[in-house]
């Protein structure tokens, strides 16, 4: 069944986390509202240029996915999966000092492996 529904994205507070690590999962981003399946829509901040039903919606503890995965190659968990560990990474390449870089990320189901290297 098609719906649009809000699911807090806990510890998700930085949309420029969000949008890196979108990218980093193959998708672009652009301003505006979220359109569901049908003639649904709901505010959004920010949505998926190629799932313009998957948006981010600010509120005051952080953002909020805005979607309707009704028909889509991904499910919303396997998504939120996906984005938690990309967000991760982009706060990780936030924190390191800029004479480092990531260099490796092996990901599994459980845990996701970096290796940093030295920028020569």
């Amino acid at each position: 069944m098609s719906q649009i529904i809000r699911t807090i994205l806990e510890g998700m507070t930085e949309k420029e986390c969000i949008v890196s690590a979108l990218k980093r999962m193959g998708y672009a981003v652009v301003d505006g509202s979220v359109s569901g399946y049908g003639k649904q829509t709901a505010e959004a901040n920010f949505h998926i240029k190629e799932m313009r039903s998957v948006g981010f919606m600010y509120n005051e503890s952080g953002y909020e996915l805005v979607a309707d995965f009704y028909n889509m190659p991904v499910t919303r968990t396997d998504f939120v999966y996906d984005l938690q560990g990309n967000y991760q990474l982009s706060e990780l390449e936030k924190a390191i000092p800029s004479n480092w870089k990531i260099d490796t990320v092996k990901t599994t189901k459980n845990m996701i492996e970096v290796e940093l290297a030295e920028r020569i």
